[in-house]
């Protein structure tokens, strides 16, 4: 009778179970057939699919090239580092033995951390290089424990216990601090390959765990935040041709083996989605699953990312040792005023001086207080780096989606971060910026702006404001412009300082407070929209037939609405403020300096939490995160490196 009991336990506990979601037979397929397109593709990345599908090795000449970038230690080498070390897993004996050989030489010499020697122009100091390094590491050290690498004069051992431990203290921030280089179209992809390549070959159980959660942060944000399989949404960091051209995406793949959004695959192969339909080990949470196809109503989300200097302290991070000083550098905080003496002993100790971002820093004097008086001194260019206390807004529907970073370093000089954007697909976008005419890292016309504007969305209204100083108006463009691809929209309509589109049902209104002209010539022709002057307020509301009714409607509220600025003069005299009297929002009135009012109620400061979704609702600062959807739920703790849910 006892068996009959406990089966009749099991039975009910095995009804109990949901099933699994349906796109998860499409996520399967999906990536077989993935695998079938990337193996066509030239490059490491088409061998390492090719290999996946069963295929043969083909042309060793790519495997030869990542192995010589690796031996002279080119940037971004570690990432390549790391796609040598899966194949070498994955595919024993795959490789002729010269070949082979080659690999494990460059391997073993290679340089794994700023503590070991070498004068080379790697970066090693950014989110996505810090885990690629510290996988790099742990990888290599856990495949030859005996070896001595020459570089370091360490074991194998040695160098599996140092990539461990920094990989280790960067999964957790990931689960409380979330991505410093937030929603980065580029950036998101180069996490994907080191996080599955941890899950499929790391020995050591927690380092799997803590690999799989973050991978499964990262794909909540690939799986609900697309719109229409455009990841365009305000970003850490970015560059022009990303912002300009979506398609181009990093993570493209990646979202369509998601949600089978996009109608196919890019061209080529890239390294992330080969990574992740080549998983071995990692399995796609079913909550994850379902998200990835859920098309709810307009939803609006606030979340926040990265720790804010003040924070430190009763989060255990201070400004003295060297791993601390890492943690800062991936959130761009080197010039901050608490974090630069410890830059300058960085770059003095680590040999960091032949470096062009780092030549003047070394040089600087060592009293702490003059230094910081430096920090607070150079203002505007201090702040603009950090990544740190970024507060975010999505507005979500099912037609257009619109994002922000809320009051990030107003007036600084943004080198790489994307403040705002309005999104339908992959060619709809709309943003502003100060553009920066400098090389690619920023800021450049369209990479990052010159002067950062203070921005504050309400629901699906958004202001803002742009004010360069003196110094920055000398430097720079004295212009603010918006990119509106006019032939990617149904409709474009223009009343006044107003700019109206259409795009199937959604809708945009741009508004700027100087005069605007479209760009006639050249490669943005049609595309970019210009206000001349060095002061500008701009104000974007999104909409949507279901909302808003007919387009003639929402053209017609919004243009006959009361709109008022103050400061936009072209010689950028006087308080600069803009108030608007939004339809169904209410009348935002933002300032330069001061409370944002919506009715005449101050707006408090953002203080958001880790995430306020549909999905998932976490206090900031908490290492437990649930994600729930369609019954199904994923449980993750950065505290204890728990991992549970359907599907796992």
């Amino acid at each position: 009778m006892k068996w009959l009991a406990w089966g009749a336990i099991a039975v009910g506990t095995a009804l109990a179970q949901p099933a699994p979601p349906a796109n998860l037979v499409a996520w399967e397929a999906r990536k077989a057939a993935y695998l079938e397109h990337a193996a066509r593709a030239d490059g490491l990345q088409g061998t390492l699919a090719r290999l996946a599908a069963g295929g043969p090795l083909g042309d060793p000449a790519p495997i030869l090239a990542h192995a010589e970038q690796v031996a002279r230690r080119e940037d971004k080498s570690e990432f390549s580092a790391v796609w040598l070390l899966r194949l070498l897993e994955l595919h024993p004996g795959a490789l002729p033995p010269p070949l082979a050989a080659r690999v494990e030489d460059a391997l073993l010499g290679y340089r794994y951390w700023l503590d070991e020697p070498g004068r080379d122009a790697m970066h090693l100091w950014t989110e996505n290089h810090v885990l690629g390094f510290a996988a790099a590491e742990y990888l290599a050290g856990q495949r030859w424990p005996q070896r001595v690498f020459p570089t370091s004069g360490l074991s194998g051992r040695e160098h599996e216990a140092k990539g461990r431990a920094r990989f280790l203290r960067w999964a957790r921030e990931r689960v409380r601090y979330g991505f410093s280089e937030w929603f980065s179209p580029v950036y998101s992809g180069f996490h994907l390959a080191p996080l599955v390549a941890l899950c499929d070959h790391a020995r050591d159980p927690e380092v799997r765990r803590r690999a799989a959660a973050v991978l499964d942060l990262l794909l909540f944000d690939l799986a609900r935040l697309p719109q229409r399989g455009n990841f365009g949404l305000s970003a850490g960091r970015t560059y022009a041709e990303y912002c300009v051209d979506p398609g181009r995406h990093g993570v493209a793949d990646a979202i369509e083996l998601l949600q089978g959004s996009r109608g196919g695959f890019r061209p080529g192969a890239q390294s992330g989605a080969v990574a992740l339909a080549s998983a071995r080990r990692y399995r796609l949470p079913w909550a994850l699953a379902a998200i990835a196809v859920d098309r709810p109503p307009a939803t609006v989300e606030r979340l926040r990312v990265g720790l804010r200097p003040d924070e430190a302290a009763a989060e255990g991070i201070g400004f003295e040792r060297l791993a601390d000083g890492v943690f800062w550098w991936q959130n761009g905080a080197y010039l901050d005023p608490r974090v630069l003496p410890l830059s300058r002993r960085m770059v003095r100790e680590l040999g960091l001086g032949h470096r062009a971002e780092f030549a003047l820093l070394g040089q600087l004097p060592a009293e702490p207080r003059a230094l910081a008086t430096l920090g607070r001194a150079l203002g505007r260019l201090t702040q603009g780096p950090q990544l740190t206390g970024v507060e975010l807004v999505v507005f979500h529907a099912p037609e257009v989606l619109l994002s922000s970073a809320q009051d990030h370093h107003p007036g600084a000089i943004g080198f790489q971060q994307h403040p705002w954007q309005a999104t339908f697909d992959l060619e709809a976008v709309v943003f502003t910026s100060a553009p920066g005419l400098w090389n690619r890292p920023g800021p450049s016309d369209w990479g990052g702006n010159a002067s950062l504007p203070r921005v504050i969305q309400v629901r699906d209204v958004l202001v803002a404001l742009y004010s360069p100083s003196l110094t920055q108006r000398a430097l720079f463009p004295r212009r603010t412009h918006a990119y509106v691809p006019r032939a990617a929209f149904d409709e474009v309509r223009e009343a006044g300082r107003w700019t109206f589109a259409r795009k199937g049902a959604g809708y945009l209104a741009l508004y700027s407070a100087r005069p605007t002209r479209w760009q006639t010539e050249g490669d943005y022709t049609d595309r970019e929209l210009i206000a001349d002057g060095p002061r500008n307020a701009w104000v974007c509301q999104v909409g949507s037939r279901a909302e808003d009714g007919p387009f003639e409607r929402f053209v017609a509220r919004v243009s006959q609405a009361t709109i008022r600025a103050r400061g936009t003069n072209r010689l950028g005299l006087g308080p600069l403020e803009l108030s608007y009297a939004a339809p169904d929002v209410g009348t935002l009135r933002v300032p330069w300096a001061g409370a944002p009012t919506l009715d005449g109620r101050p707006l408090p400061a953002p203080r958001h939490p880790r995430f306020d979704t549909r999905y998932a609702q976490v206090p900031w600062l908490s290492s437990r995160v649930e994600i729930r959807h369609a019954g199904y739920t994923l449980r993750l703790d950065g505290d204890t490196a728990l991992r549970e849910g359907d599907g796992l």
